[in-house]
């Protein structure tokens, strides 16, 4: 049976969530040319077949843009935000190509659409400013970022971005998909004595999956001295 991907990262700073933005939406030539060569694994000619898996995601507005908005309406705390507070968190839900293979377009929008249910249900659609299902990759896979409020504050801890949440995440996702009726399942579930699980970020992710032509080593070396996203 394919095991379930989940891994997330957390964003602070305009730059980078804009940046997650132009590469989740790319619907323009232009920005489809431009994530193209940031990504040469793309294929141009399935990018038409990418689509939000939830309604209302508004691409006429920059990412900062929709994380200040979602800010605006929910955040009720008399402190103010500090500049270096994380505002959003990025993530990517997948699996491997071999679960994908012989699945129809129809059948990934339905997975993608129960992804997107069991989000809401964890942390409210009002705090999701992007679900982008990207089918022109392999494998294909679901990029979603939420504002972490809580309770009118940002609190990354209370929306389960802890070591010990990102498995209960992890492991809540696989069983809501399997009640669903995906013949999917969790990753290797750690046990006490064992060593921490290590959750890639997406961009890790990514580079685990697609990169073919750089040494993994220098590679490795490069992603951990640079603080945040970096497009490959």
């Amino acid at each position: 049976m394919s095991k379930l991907v989940c891994h997330m990262q957390k964003v602070k700073s305009a730059p980078v969530m804009n940046s997650i933005g132009e590469e989740n939406d790319r619907e323009k030539k232009e920005e489809i040319e431009k994530q193209r060569r940031r990504n040469s694994t793309i294929d141009g000619t399935k990018t038409a077949q990418n689509f939000d898996a939830l309604d209302g995601i508004e691409h006429d507005k920059k990412m900062s843009e929709r994380v200040d908005d979602v800010i605006k309406k929910g955040y009720n705390s008399k402190r103010k935000i500090r500049n270096d507070a994380v505002k959003m968190i990025d993530g990517v839900i997948g699996s491997d190509a071999e679960f994908f293979a012989g699945m129809d377009l129809q059948k990934r929008k339905q997975f993608a659409t129960d992804c997107a249910a069991f989000l809401v249900q964890k942390v409210g659609r009002e705090n999701i400013v992007g679900c982008r299902w990207h089918n022109d990759e392999v494998p294909p896979h679901l990029h979603f970022q939420f504002v972490p409020l809580k309770d009118g504050k940002l609190n990354v801890k209370e929306c389960g971005f802890t070591k010990v949440g990102l498995q209960v995440w992890h492991s809540e996702l696989a069983n809501f998909l399997h009640q669903r009726g995906w013949k999917i399942e969790r990753g290797t579930v750690r046990q006490e004595w064992e060593k921490p699980v290590q959750h890639l970020q997406p961009n890790e992710y990514k580079r685990k999956h697609y990169s073919v032509d750089v040494p993994s080593v220098k590679l490795e070396k490069i992603l951990h001295q640079i603080d945040g996203r970096v497009d490959i």
